[in-house]
């Protein structure tokens, strides 16, 4: 399983797809706050983006977690369809 720790929203898609191409068969972004990532909308509208757009790749989402401490982060786990 690939755990995406590059928070921005176009490193996860890319390192999604990557994934997706190599034949993993589970991966973890890591989805934080969108005011603490560099180029965000600011908006959790990122992590709607994102999740379309993993799921557009053949990836499902199948769980979902977040971390409320210092700053809400999610981690949403995806397999391959």
């Amino acid at each position: 399983m690939g755990l995406l720790n590059d928070r921005r929203p176009e490193a996860i898609i890319d390192a999604a797809a990557k994934a997706h191409a190599a034949g993993e068969y589970f991966i973890c972004p890591v989805l934080a706050w969108p005011p603490a990532v560099p180029h965000s909308t600011m908006l959790v509208g990122d992590w709607q983006r994102i999740i379309h757009a993993l799921e557009a790749q053949g990836w499902m989402l199948t769980q979902w977690s977040v971390r409320g401490d210092r700053e809400p982060t999610a981690f949403p786990v995806f397999r391959r369809r």
